[in-house]
């Protein structure tokens, strides 16, 4: 049998202080097709990473034709025969959710630094995934005050509920991850609020930690609007949850 053209043997690799793959070993020969088979976040990808350097630190033995490339550059590793032709640096873009955030031209000078330390001047082709950015601004969900309560007569902070929750369609405020600008009418003087869904499931609580103030005089029935919301939350919501039909989607 002939020697492998790639021979992997013990190898680790890390993400920061984050050791996420643990001794892999495998070996390809010229002519031979070789899978990597598994679920989401089984190690697929960083294996392939770790192969061709892309990762913080790797530890073990990358031999490409029996050249040992552990410790060289990717655009060395490359020149062995291990070469990248795509990077897919995937989505990520900024939206301006409840702040602001850096403009498309940083986020493409950062990637484009980032390339040119990894690759040198051979640098593979470069595929970006900006969906979100593209379409987040172009939505918006309305949604109604169901019910506006306190714990107690001296809390100062009130809960509004609307007729939209996680369950709703906005499932992307788990763990208040993303922070919607929201839009009253309601001119009155603001003060802290918890905002939450309509269901009695206490996951559906959406801004509790994150500080939100909304009018004083707001009451039931009153809309909210739900900014730049136009990425995923038609697709994210759940079909008949408590009794609540899916949210409507109308296209302008």
């Amino acid at each position: 049998m002939s020697a492998p053209f790639l021979e992997v043997k013990d190898l680790h690799g890390w993400y920061g202080e984050s050791h996420v793959l643990h001794g892999v070993d495998l070996e390809v020969r010229r002519g031979e097709l070789v899978t990597l088979v598994g679920r989401n976040g089984a190690g697929k990808t960083t294996t392939m990473k770790s192969i061709m350097g892309l990762v913080g630190k790797r530890t073990g033995s990358v031999k490409v034709e029996g050249a040992e490339t552990v410790g060289m550059e990717p655009f060395k590793v490359a020149r062995h025969g291990i070469e990248l032709n795509t990077v897919n640096a995937g989505g990520g873009f900024p939206v301006p959710y409840e702040g602001a955030v850096p403009t498309v031209q940083t986020f493409a000078h950062a990637i484009g630094q980032s390339m040119g330390r990894a690759f040198g001047s051979s640098q593979p082709s470069l595929m970006l995934e900006p969906g979100r950015c593209l379409v987040a601004e172009a939505g918006v969900i309305q949604t109604e005050v169901v019910l506006v309560a306190r714990k107690s007569l001296s809390d100062a902070t009130r809960w509004v509920y609307l007729d939209v929750g996680k369950f709703g369609g906005l499932a992307e405020t788990l763990d208040e991850s993303i922070q919607y600008r929201l839009h009253t009418t309601r001119t009155g003087i603001p003060g802290p609020v918890v905002l939450a869904g309509p269901t009695c499931d206490d996951a559906d609580i959406l801004y509790e930690k994150t500080p939100y103030e909304l009018p004083l005089d707001l009451e039931c029935g009153d809309r909210i609007a739900i900014l730049t919301a136009g990425a995923y939350p038609s697709s994210y919501a759940s079909a008949g949850f408590h009794g609540f039909p899916p949210l409507k989607t109308y296209c302008l």
